[in-house]
């Protein structure tokens, strides 16, 4: 307002005793043409920063997605007969995500964070890497090569090891090229050289009211630039404002309730419990997928008819340890005698 006051009183001036004074109007079409650049530059870094932040975020919703993936795929493909590979790969799945994030915020402990998800040992070999994450996805590829998957299956999980690394690209790229200060500065100076040749602009057709009106319009600009700066500098950094601990957490607690699902398919689950686990998938197809067939070797009269049961039983792939199995064996005993 101090150089507003200022114009106003020099053109006073130069209207009454001092009209040799030079006039210092400036065209309203100045103000016009570069009031568009200065709204762009505005609002560039608002735009600039929401979209690391929307790119971050979506990275690390990729990274829950492809957990569950890999870990439904290991727990379908490895052979049951090697249960601590299983195992190993529900403990590192998780783990990567841990690691990402201590690599990606400094305040962060490793150490702690895989404390309760790895084993003490494998902790410690973690934390003597250099680069953790890629560390981590070396071994969850050993995990698949000494699991002696399927090429199809195993094709599919290295697939999923491949977006783990673009994620952990694309979220070192975000981390390591911020947005630079001097464009910050840029936008600051230009809004100041435009507030300042604002009253020049508007005092011949304003008079006095010059003073208030470029008052009113440098409170509304600078106090939207300075929170357009506080917004895009609280989100050019996603990392430290994304809720990363709570998307880890999301991640171990999808893996562990998968691990303890498939678990059930061989130890089974007690009735009595309190919060009974879900059948497994292999449990589910088993009860379910053969109710057709089930009901149609049981509309069957077994003792006159137990051939063709166990025909309609192995038609439909009733497994051998289905509760439908003594009737059809029943059935074919009393046919024979």
């Amino acid at each position: 307002m101090g150089a507003a006051a200022a114009v106003v009183a020099y053109e006073a001036l130069r209207t009454g005793a001092l009209t040799f004074l030079p006039s210092l109007h400036v065209s309203p079409q100045l103000i016009s043409l570069t009031s568009f650049a200065l709204s762009l530059l505005l609002v560039f870094r608002t735009n600039a920063s929401y979209e690391r932040w929307d790119g971050a975020r979506k990275t690390w919703g990729l990274i829950i997605n492809r957990s569950r993936d890999i870990v439904r795929q290991g727990l379908t493909h490895i052979p049951r007969d090697k249960p601590d590979l299983r195992a190993m790969l529900c403990r590192w799945v998780p783990a990567f995500s841990k690691a990402l994030m201590c690599h990606l915020r400094r305040d962060k402990s490793l150490r702690q964070e895989l404390q309760g998800v790895l084993l003490p040992a494998e902790v410690d070999e973690v934390m003597r890497s250099q680069h953790r994450p890629n560390y981590v996805l070396q071994v969850l590829a050993e995990i698949i090569r000494t699991g002696r998957v399927r090429a199809p299956a195993a094709i599919r999980m290295e697939e999923n090891l491949t977006s783990f690394e673009d994620c952990l690209g694309g979220c070192e790229r975000v981390l390591k090229t911020p947005i630079p200060l001097s464009y910050t500065r840029h936008t600051s100076r230009s809004l100041m050289i435009w507030l300042t040749l604002l009253p020049f602009a508007l005092v011949s057709t304003c008079g006095l009211a010059t003073i208030p009106l470029c008052g009113f319009v440098a409170f509304l600009l600078l106090g939207e630039t300075i929170r357009i700066e506080e917004i895009g500098v609280s989100i050019e950094e996603p990392f430290s404002t994304l809720p990363l601990a709570a998307i880890c957490g999301s991640v171990l607690t999808n893996v562990r309730e998968l691990q303890a699902t498939h678990a059930a398919d061989t130890t089974g689950s007690s009735a009595a419990d309190v919060n009974p686990l879900p059948l497994s998938a292999s449990q589910l197809v088993t009860r379910y997928g053969v109710a057709a067939a089930e009901a149609e070797v049981r509309g069957m009269d077994v003792a006159v008819s137990g051939a063709a049961a166990a025909a309609a039983a192995i038609r439909a792939g009733v497994p051998g340890n289905h509760a439908v199995w003594p009737q059809i064996r029943a059935g074919l005993a009393a046919a024979q005698s």
